[in-house]
Formats: structure tokens, sequence, C-alpha cells
């Protein structure tokens, strides 16, 4: 069996003019990413729904403080 031998050839370096635009990019894919993160979404939407409940359920029953006082639930 026969090992060849390793060779590393070195990589051209790359020349960075604009370095603050590569972070910008950068982070505006992590941005990304993140909003599209179908976790995210579905916390969002279970949200959002219970927000919609709950303000419906409060503009539909304003006087909720004054059946409240009136029963004497909470003296």
């Amino acid at each position: 069996m026969t090992h060849l031998p390793m060779t590393r050839d070195l990589q051209p370096l790359v020349k960075l003019n604009d370095r603050r635009a590569t972070a910008t990019e950068a982070a505006w894919h992590r941005i990304v990413a993140v909003v599209t993160n179908p976790d995210l979404i579905a916390v969002a939407a279970f949200c959002a729904i219970g927000l919609a409940i709950t303000m419906n359920v409060l503009l539909r029953h304003p006087d909720v403080g004054l059946t409240i006082e009136q029963l004497d639930l909470f003296p």
C-alpha cells in the first residue's frame, strides 16, 4: 500500500475593500434567518391569537370591573 505525500497549497489572500459592508451583510443574513425561523413564527402566531382573543373579550365586556364589584367577589 502506498501513501501519497500530503501537499498543502496556500490559499490566495482575498483583499477586502469594504469590511463594514460584509459585516452589515452578515448581520442582515442573521436577522433574516431569525425572522424566518419556523419556531419563532409559531410562537408569534400563538401570541397574536391570544392577544386578539383578549382584546375581543375586553371589548365585548367592558364593564367586568363593575360586575365583579357588584358581586363582591374581591373584598
